[in-house]
């Protein structure tokens, strides 16, 4: 069998139009069998995804704008007392850190008392603790009180007001540019921090999954540019440079779509 370099595209479809795919190079061994070679590939794939690009995609086929909601959950003087002797028992963490732990703890407590409410099927959600915030003007990050960030079906809306009770719910715009919801990923993860045993953000088990293919050997030009495709609108394409993965996004017209129902 060949050692060269081979390259791999894998497509990601969610139902409100928007594709990912991502081009992608392996190096097979010698001795690898196709099954191997199928595994190493998808593999790959999964290093060559991020964060950002697999909450998008979530966010993108489980959840509308102008119909479903981004809240921030704040802590009051009570909560943060709460919260903070919740963070004294956790032992001896950095404080900082400590207080995130137990701030999603609180979260995953509440969390628990909606699904009572609503039932857990009619519940979709995700979460991240954070506390940092983006400077309005400059866009820098800087510290700030505890806070959650929960993007949530509008079915829950009227439980999770009425069982957050732990600070105010202020209600943001759920928004999209252009169909997509990755400048909404990237705000929400750029205010969250690593956390040595916290998640950076937490999604709900219900959550459908996007469309996606298996990975497709590239049979010519593996380092060329990944073009998009006819009658899509491109969304984003990250830096091309020659032997380096690739990373695309685009909107596909609705009558091109078909069924990326996930599941």
């Amino acid at each position: 069998m060949n050692a060269e370099t081979r390259w791999y595209i894998k497509t990601f479809r969610c139902r409100n139009g928007v594709e990912e795919k991502i081009k992608y190079s392996m190096t097979p061994r010698p001795r690898w069998s196709r099954r191997d070679m199928k595994r190493a590939a998808r593999r790959e794939a999964r290093r060559a995804d991020g964060a950002e690009h697999i909450m998008a995609r979530g966010l993108n086929q489980n959840f509308d704008a102008g119909r479903d909601l981004h809240l921030v959950l704040e802590l009051s003087p009570d909560g943060m007392e709460r919260v903070e002797k919740r963070a004294a028992g956790l032992g001896h963490e950095r404080e900082e850190d400590a207080v995130l732990k137990a701030l999603s703890v609180e979260v995953v407590n509440f969390i628990r008392r909606v699904q009572r409410r609503t039932g857990a099927a009619e519940l979709r959600y995700y979460f991240a603790c954070s506390d940092r915030e983006k400077e309005p003007k400059t866009g820098e990050l800087r510290p700030a009180r505890p806070h959650v960030h929960l993007v949530v079906n509008a079915e829950a809306m009227e439980a999770v007001r009425e069982k957050w009770g732990l600070g105010a719910v202020m209600e943001k715009e759920l928004y999209t540019v252009k169909g997509d919801f990755h400048a909404l990923a990237e705000y929400i993860l750029q205010q969250t921090r690593h956390v040595d045993g916290m998640n950076r953000y937490t999604p709900s088990r219900n959550l459908a999954k996007a469309q996606e293919s298996e990975p497709v050997l590239v049979t010519r030009g593996g380092e060329s540019l990944m073009r998009c495709p006819r009658g899509c609108v491109e969304l984003y394409h990250s830096l091309y440079q020659r032997g380096k993965n690739q990373y695309m996004r685009y909107l596909r017209p609705s009558e091109q779509r078909g069924d990326a129902g996930g599941g």
